[in-house]
């Protein structure tokens, strides 16, 4: 009986892999090469999901993508509505331990390939788009100026990116606190405050 293969699983694998490469070697050293032996797999079955770097960094780059939208979700359920909801879907994105700054530095390497790449640049502007929505959203449901929710959450994306590249060049002074700290300050001037109950 032939070996059933999970290719969702495969491609997560391989993506991991090019993760975990692009931390330790930076994104313009790593071959698929180096990918397919990072996974212990032949470049035969890498070639066979991506025909090439790019498309493998664009799907780890969408990979990591829907994971912090996956975590972000249930970190703003469990937070309950409102300011606790915006804060932790930002949090969530924030590189705060060694799995998201490996997300973190993913992520960055993309779009710094996707500025002479016009499909990859338009793979980043998707994901933007929709965290700005879905983040204009979430503050108007906690009680931002509707008019202004969209400059806002473009204002606090760019706050988390900023913290993201500090914390990444910095990570002995930028630590989860000093990026929470900043996040809260920001959440502040934004949003009115909680109502006591």
């Amino acid at each position: 009986m032939p070996r059933v293969v999970d290719h969702d699983a495969r491609r997560e694998a391989l993506a991991d892999a090019l993760m975990r490469l692009v931390e330790r070697d930076g994104v313009e050293r790593v071959s698929m090469r180096a990918v397919a032996a990072e996974a212990g797999w032949s470049t035969g079955v890498l070639a066979h999901y991506f025909a090439d770097k790019d498309a493998l960094l664009t799907y780890a780059f969408e990979l990591v993508a829907e994971r912090v939208i996956a975590r972000a979700g249930a970190r703003a359920a469990a937070a309950g509505p409102g300011r606790a909801a915006v804060r932790a879907v930002l949090a969530e994105a924030l590189p705060a331990d060694a799995p998201r700054r490996r997300e973190a530095r993913l992520w960055f390497a993309y779009l710094e390939r996707a500025r002479t790449a016009p499909a990859m640049a338009a793979v980043a502007r998707r994901r933007y788009d929709a965290w700005t929505e879905a983040l204009a959203q979430a503050l108007r449901g906690a009680g931002a100026d509707p008019s202004g929710a969209t400059a806002a959450a473009v204002t606090l994306l760019a706050l988390v990116d900023g913290l993201a590249v500090r914390a990444l060049a910095d990570p002995r002074r930028m630590l989860r606190r000093a990026q929470e700290e900043a996040l809260d300050a920001a959440l502040d001037r934004l949003l009115p405050p909680a109502r006591a109950a």
